[in-house]
């Protein structure tokens, strides 16, 4: 964890510096403050000859498994080989997603379009959000327009200002109403929201937003770059899975510049 690069890295470092500190302490005091401690204050007391019943059960054990010693030793070996095994069907994920009761909905218009468009289309989607019929499990809805909201949650990276651009908080009653309700709600803007570019996410536990692969391109020759970047857009379409291929960079439009003497 404290040699982790990116985002990960900001986010994990703290974490693996305050386990290492707390194992350390841990095995100072263990191995010097506690030995110390008995020493001085603990008081010897008499105590009687018969040994206790757990002490009696457990020489017991030691005696008959010394007589065995190495099928216990084989046996030993073998639970700590078998547990290890138990590890490849373990889930590996660096950051999963969280177990709230929220999802996330973000629609992107064509670049150019006017705050009022977008706010038409986003408080369209909020009504059918807020359909006791349609969608159940939702609570309340917030809709942020032309701004990517504050962040509320250490994960999320807010959108940019844009007029072109909104972002609906769904709150649900519970964990299960977030998976399914995200599910319905991405096939209903695909079907009936075709003019917007939408996309519904969770929060994950993390730095940075689970389930997204990133690639930067740099360079002095703008054109060039947009060139590559569609090469690698279309590489991406030929892949499985994938619910979003989009650069960042958006529609060419006319600049212009006045430098006044």
């Amino acid at each position: 964890m404290l040699i982790l690069e990116g985002v990960e890295g900001e986010f994990a470092f703290s974490l693996g510096a305050v386990v290492g500190v707390m194992l350390l302490g841990s095995w100072l005091t263990a191995m010097y403050i506690l030995p110390a401690l008995a020493v001085w204050f603990s008081k010897v007391t008499k105590t009687s000859d018969e040994p206790t019943k757990l002490v009696t059960v457990y020489g017991w054990i030691v005696d008959k498994s010394l007589m065995i010693a190495p099928l216990i030793i084989i046996l030993s070996y073998a639970a700590v080989v078998g547990s290890g095994s138990l590890f490849s069907k373990t889930k590996s994920e660096m950051f999963p997603l969280a177990e709230r009761s929220e999802y996330l909905i973000y629609i992107d218009m064509p670049k150019g379009t006017s705050l009022s468009r977008t706010e038409e289309e986003a408080l369209n989607v909020e009504k059918w959000l807020l359909d006791e019929t349609e969608n159940p499990e939702v609570k309340n809805t917030t809709v942020f327009v032309g701004d990517g909201g504050p962040r509320f949650y250490l994960a999320l990276n807010p959108a940019d200002t844009n007029p072109a651009s909104a972002f609906i908080v769904v709150n649900t009653n519970d964990f299960e109403g977030a998976l399914t309700g995200s599910k319905r709600a991405q096939r209903y803007l695909l079907e009936n929201h075709p003019a917007a570019r939408s996309k519904v996410k969770r929060l994950s536990m993390g730095g940075g937003e689970s389930g997204i692969v990133e690639i930067k391109i740099t360079g002095p020759d703008a054109e060039k770059l947009l060139g590559y970047s569609k090469t690698i857009e279309a590489a991406f379409a030929n892949i499985p899975g994938i619910v979003q291929n989009e650069n960042d960079w958006g529609n060419k439009s006319i600049k212009m510049v006045i430098n006044i003497a």
